[in-house]
């Protein structure tokens, strides 16, 4: 499951935060909040804590992780909902095995706007 959280999260990042797939070149230009709508330890945690320094690397910009556990991750998810739409804020999410294979294919209705803005092309 961990390997499924980390490919899904470095194709996220290979087709859509990639540097320039905002726009501006000078994305990033500051540090990227991650928020991760758990507990500290938990799956979705240890899953970032191995991703973050990946996308840090990808990204050439310091990635911090923001634990913001509670309210079935409404909290972290409402924390990113009123952040900036600048791209320094993110949620960190893990789908199922299944929804995984589904959004790879672009099958999946679930998340079909985010394979659509990411630009990512099913194999």
């Amino acid at each position: 499951m961990r390997a499924i959280a980390v490919l899904a999260a470095l194709a996220l990042i290979e087709a859509g935060l990639a540097p320039g797939a905002f726009g501006a070149s000078a994305y990033p230009d500051r540090p990227i909040r991650l928020v991760v709508p758990s507990t500290p330890g938990g799956g979705t945690d240890l899953s970032m804590r191995v991703v973050a320094p990946k996308l840090a690397e990808l990204l050439e910009q310091q990635v911090v992780i923001d634990n913001r556990g509670g309210a079935a991750s409404n909290i972290g998810a409402e924390i990113v909902a009123k952040a900036p739409p600048d791209g320094y804020t993110l949620l960190a999410v893990i789908a199922s095995p299944e929804e995984f294979r589904e959004f790879m294919r672009g099958e999946s209705k679930k998340w079909a706007k985010v394979i659509r803005d990411a630009k990512i092309q099913p194999e």
